[in-house]
């Protein structure tokens, strides 16, 4: 599930002009504000809604604390990294989520756990996870390595239930948080979605009619997403 509206897309300032995107689109949400599924629909569904319909689109609740850690995912630019943790900081609804940061550049750990350790508190603490070793030298599969690192320790070691991975050189509108809680009760009660994103690169005013409403589609966005 992609959030089509401006006010839910993430800025990246190295992204080119966005290009169409791919794949088929399926609406998800309806007009409140508030994510709603009905699970294979396309728009309106022409059948009345069964029960298990009418149990999943009734309205959801917003996921609670403790449930989610917010990823970022780090390599060796710490200047990045200190820009994204602190719009991340300053984001509405952050009490309800954990913080993480991951670190996949041995080289590099020196220079990048300053930006963290700055901005850690007792309140508010912030976690490196450092991945020591890498399987390959190719660009490509390192990334698709610290990907598959940083999803072990949000599930498998520390047993999170959600994980929101953000690469470190987005920067976060001031509504992300609150999309991601709310549209996590779209992921939680459809187990035919797999991630729910903030990004759509058609996401721009003169091509979005309703910034509100969820849209099911077979293109992976990426970008600020949530599993």
């Amino acid at each position: 599930a992609a959030a089509p509206g401006a006010l839910w897309a993430l800025r990246r300032s190295d992204l080119p002009p966005a290009e169409a995107a791919q794949g088929h689109d399926e609406e998800l949400g309806g007009q409140t504000g508030h994510p709603a599924v009905v699970p294979g629909a396309v728009g309106v569904p022409a059948a009345p809604p069964t029960e298990a319909d009418r149990h999943v689109a009734a309205p959801l609740q917003p996921l609670g604390a403790g449930r989610i850690v917010i990823v970022v995912i780090a390599h060796d630019r710490p200047f990045l990294l200190r820009r994204c943790l602190d719009a991340i900081l300053e984001q509405a609804e952050l009490e309800f989520f954990a913080l993480a940061v991951t670190l996949d550049a041995p080289a590099h750990f020196d220079a990048m756990e300053p930006a963290v350790k700055e901005r850690s508190t007792a309140e508010r603490p912030i976690k490196v996870w450092r991945k020591e070793k890498t399987g390959s030298s190719l660009a490509v599969q390192k990334i698709a390595e610290h990907f598959q690192f940083a999803l072990q320790q949000s599930f498998d070691v520390h047993h999170y239930d959600f994980a929101l991975l953000v690469e470190n050189d987005l920067l976060p509108s001031p509504d992300f948080l609150w999309y991601f809680r709310h549209a996590g009760g779209v992921l939680e009660a459809d187990p035919s979605l797999f991630c729910v994103s903030a990004w759509n690169d058609n996401g721009f005013s003169e091509l979005v009619s309703d910034e509100r409403r969820l849209f099911r589609t077979d293109y992976f966005p990426g970008l600020g997403w949530m599993i």
